[in-house]
């Protein structure tokens, strides 16, 4: 079984000699080969087979060259044979453009690995891992990927074998691990990537679930030339405050400006640039040593672990940045519910413990895959976090439904009311907080009959649901409030 490292730049480490890695970092953060190393590639290409041994492996093309999944590095030559080239000179391109939200989405659109997730090894300097790990990404912001990948000529290796630095080392998979890695390349595919992420903030919740319809169908049409498409994509450009960052771009050019339209284009365009004069070794192919020798592990448990550990730790990164987003925006903005200094203080400290504990367990993993990534305990985390709310005040007068406010497609959120009622006109005993007496909510979905139930404390609402609230008295004239309040958030 094989699996992908989508690479975007082919980084050549350091083997395990101590040569120096051969390679050009661009201004736009993609690392190319040098001259030389690509005129390689491209002879290996016209040549068609050729024998690769372990000088061959490292000084032409990484073919049968070890990497380490768990570490995000390249290892030794552990495997020899000959190369070939597995499909002709043409290209194929794939486009994208997703409508992401959660840790686990970002992972799977930008093929971040649980090493590149972590920002170790090649990834340390990548700037789709660094994202991932920012400031720049919390939940109070809506993202739309943008991504193509060119795919052409690929190398692969065949008739492979162990190689003779790595054949003494069979007996200690320990030993081998260490030289080898878990897996060697398998091929390497040229072509070019170009991916952004394009970060839209909205002020108030009814914003952001328009915002939110208006990509959905964006995300739908892309590539499209349908009406739909460009008003979307109009109002999602004009309406809302908006950035775009450039993850990966495979050409030397510059982008004129980093306005959406223009980002949508370039990327359409992106297809036309890459060519066999211009495309470079964008991802790897891998396969398990076990494929030659059935006696070597696989780490596949480990793998999951480590995977489903960086998308845990995606997590916590997310929360280190809605933290921060609400010390910058709280004056100005709708949280609920609200932190004090000390609760804000605390909780980052907390967050950046458990941040540095998280990578302090993964490296023991990676170094030492059995027994330590078996033995890793995710770190607790209790401290309070803030959230986005919708905020109605309620008419105590007033008999009819009151909008709250409105709960998106496939979000679970939660509804309160808040402050104090009086069902007369005087008195200041009579004072009764909401889920005492009367009041009800009313729950319209989007789609199915509307439920009113009694309020009896905060309540858990799955959408796409209308919020309302009703008060039933017999007389309204009288009634009294403080600080009533409907909230959801």
């Amino acid at each position: 079984m094989r699996s992908q490292i989508s690479l975007v730049y082919l980084l050549l480490m350091a083997n395990a000699s101590g040569a120096t890695a051969q390679q050009i970092v661009l201004p736009n953060g993609t690392e190319r080969l040098s001259p030389e190393l690509m005129a390689s590639f491209k002879s290996a290409l016209r040549d068609g087979e050729f024998p690769i041994s372990e000088a061959g492996a490292t000084k032409r093309i990484p073919l049968g060259r070890g990497y380490n999944t768990l570490a995000g590095e390249f290892r030794g030559d552990c495997i020899s044979g000959v190369s070939k080239q597995e499909s002709s000179q043409g290209f194929s391109a794939d486009y994208s453009l997703t409508q992401v939200r959660s840790s686990e989405e970002f992972r799977h659109t930008l093929q971040l690995s649980a090493s590149a997730s972590m920002g170790v090894g090649i990834w340390k300097g990548d700037l789709s891992s660094s994202f991932f790990q920012s400031l720049d990404r919390n939940r109070f912001y809506d993202y739309l990927v943008v991504k193509v990948i060119v795919s052409g000529p690929t190398l692969s290796i065949n008739k492979e074998a162990i190689s003779n630095e790595a054949r003494p080392l069979l007996s200690d998979p320990g030993r081998f691990y260490t030289r080898c890695g878990n897996q060697y390349i398998k091929s390497v595919t040229f072509g070019g990537e170009f991916s952004a992420v394009i970060t839209i903030e909205t002020s108030n919740e009814s914003q952001r679930q328009e915002l939110r319809a208006a990509m959905s169908v964006a995300a739908a049409g892309y590539g499209s030339a349908k009406a739909s498409f460009a008003e979307s994509l109009s109002k999602v450009t004009k309406n809302y405050k908006r950035s775009v960052k450039i993850l990966r771009n495979g050409t030397n050019e510059s982008i004129p400006d980093l306005e959406i339209d223009t980002i949508i284009k370039y990327s359409l365009d992106f297809p036309t640039k890459i060519n066999m004069d211009t495309a470079y070794p964008y991802s790897l192919d891998k396969a398990y040593y076990s494929e030659v020798n059935v006696n070597l592990p696989r780490y596949e448990k480990e793998q999951v672990i480590a995977d489903a550990w960086a998308t845990r730790a995606g997590d916590i990164y997310a929360d280190y940045a809605d933290m921060n987003y609400y010390k910058d925006n709280r004056e100005k903005l709708n949280f609920y519910p609200p932190l004090s200094e000390s609760q804000l203080s605390e909780g980052m400290q907390k967050l950046t413990s458990v941040v540095t504990d998280l990578k302090i367990q993964y490296i023991d993993c990676l170094e030492r895959p059995i027994p330590k990534c078996g033995q890793m305990k995710f770190p607790g985390f209790d401290a309070a976090l803030p959230k986005r709310a919708q905020r109605a005040a309620i008419d105590a007068k007033q008999g009819a439904s009151q909008l709250i406010g409105v709960i998106g497609g496939g979000e679970s959120k939660t509804v309160a009311i808040l402050g104090d009622w009086s069902a007369w006109s005087e008195g200041e005993n009579l004072w009764w907080p909401p889920e005492r007496c009367c009041f009800n909510i009313v729950i319209a979905p989007a789609n199915g009959p509307i439920r009113e139930e009694p309020y009896a404390g905060p309540k858990i609402v799955q959408g796409p649901a209308r919020i309302s609230v009703r008060i039933g008295d017999s007389h309204y004239s009288d009634n009294r409030s403080k600080d009533l309040v409907g909230i959801i958030y």
